[in-house]
């Protein structure tokens, strides 16, 4: 199974200890955090390098994480999470540091992962949970051919200390256009 790709200006690749800068930077940002629940905040330099390091020890059994690289820089990171072997099922997530919005950079990395997700690791389905008020995600879901089938209520508590509702996004292998 490949484990980098490229895109027309992107390099897809598995993250590295030299990418924690690139990393923190991305990620250390209040507007890029309120979209991203499960990652803590404050976010800590060491916070990259544990993420760095429990995808080392994961992939392909759990997640499949790859770093999003333009112009030799990471600009953001990408997954499959939560993969089910069995049932060839994994939740899509992902996060772009700020300058780089609006640039159609995470259209086309999600839709070169999606490829390698039907082709390389042989998945039936991936799916996403959006938060209601991440627009840009459902963008970007919608663009790679998923398609929203509901609404996920009280899915999660938010760093706000409250119940959150998702919209529950997904794409089967017959319908991705590759």
């Amino acid at each position: 199974m490949k484990t980098s790709f490229k895109t027309e200006r992107l390099v897809l690749r598995r993250p590295r200890m030299k990418d924690v800068d690139s990393i923190y930077e991305n990620v250390n940002d209040k507007e890029v955090m309120k979209l991203l629940d499960s990652i803590p905040w404050p976010y800590k330099r060491n916070h990259a390098v544990q993420f760095i390091e429990k995808n080392k020890k994961e992939w392909g059994k759990t997640d499949f994480t790859f770093a999003i690289e333009m112009d030799g820089k990471v600009v953001g990171v990408m997954g499959l999470h939560n993969y089910n072997k069995k049932n060839r099922r994994a939740v899509l997530g992902y996060s772009l540091g700020k300058k780089y919005w609006g640039k159609g950079i995470m259209t086309e990395a999600v839709k070169a992962l999606m490829k390698w997700a039907f082709k390389e690791a042989n998945l039936m389905k991936v799916f996403a949970e959006i938060a209601i008020d991440n627009i840009g995600s459902w963008k970007v879901a919608k663009k790679v051919g998923m398609r929203r089938v509901g609404i996920v209520k009280k899915h999660y508590i938010s760093k706000r200390n409250v119940w959150e509702d998702c919209y529950y996004y997904e794409i089967v292998r017959d319908d991705f256009k590759y």
